[in-house]
């Protein structure tokens, strides 16, 4: 899902146009081969031949590529923009040594060099910030990089710069968190729920992730949806001490909705 480019931004247009660098589009067929590869043990419609439905998956898997590659280039020139705001002035720049801009444009350079050997196979297993040796005290600068954004309520770059981090390192409950707040904000409720989803693997008793959960589904009129989990909610806040006063507005909730029923 990277795109190691880090050209100067574009217009949406151009972006959504641009091609894939052949490094990388060798990385991204790997990865679509090895998923219609499963698809195709388990298909069965006799009205779409599997060869057709295995073109459309390609474009359309192709196509989040892009718009991944265009996301995270996004993430880069913000985050490239507010580290070196940070460090100017000689005793700021000293501050962030182990955590500077260079240390992910280096890193770049290495996945550049292993991509170009004929014998290097992506590994679609392997956390990519551990392939590129990516030091957690970078990535915990560009974390609060965009927790500051988020504060900011600039919505847009700071899900951007969460769901970059979240693809680096898909381990960290807190960085899709953030993402599926970020899309629960603009108003992208199916993609919020998605998200959510995957916080939920995280920590499947939260009761926080249940609540915002149940929201995308009411704001996308799943109304059955939204109050099964809406029950789990208040089912596990009641067990939490932290969670009282959640626990309050979500069984007010549940009242309210039924008596509009």
């Amino acid at each position: 899902m990277h795109d190691y480019s880090l050209s100067g931004s574009k217009s949406g247009a151009q972006q959504a146009l641009a091609p894939l660098h052949p490094e990388m589009q060798k990385y991204v067929d790997v990865f679509l081969e090895w998923v219609i590869g499963i698809e195709k043990k388990h298909y069965h419609n006799e009205m779409i031949p599997f060869e057709k439905h295995a073109e459309q998956m390609k474009a359309k898997g192709q196509q989040i590529f892009v718009d991944y590659r265009n996301q995270f280039q996004h993430a880069q020139t913000v985050l490239k923009d507010h580290f070196e705001m940070q460090e100017r002035g000689k005793g700021k720049l000293k501050a962030y040594a182990d955590a500077s801009y260079s240390i992910w444009e280096e890193a770049v350079s290495r996945m550049r060099k292993k991509i170009q050997d004929s014998a290097f196979v992506p590994s679609i297993f392997e956390p990519l910030q551990e392939q590129m040796s990516i030091p957690w005290a970078w990535m915990d600068r560009a974390y609060q990089v965009a927790n500051d954004l988020l504060a900011a309520k600039r919505y847009d770059d700071a899900q951007d710069v969460y769901l970059f981090l979240s693809n680096l390192q898909p381990a960290v409950f807190e960085y899709w968190f953030g993402v599926a707040t970020c899309q629960h904000v603009l108003g992208k409720y199916e993609e919020a729920a998605n998200t959510y989803s995957i916080c939920l693997l995280f920590q499947p008793e939260n009761a926080l992730i249940f609540f915002q959960l149940a929201d995308c589904f009411f704001q996308g009129r799943e109304k059955e949806c939204g109050m099964q989990t809406l029950e789990y909610c208040i089912e596990y806040a009641q067990k939490d001490e932290q969670y009282k006063d959640l626990h309050q507005e979500a069984v007010q909730l549940k009242r309210s909705l039924e008596i509009q029923r």
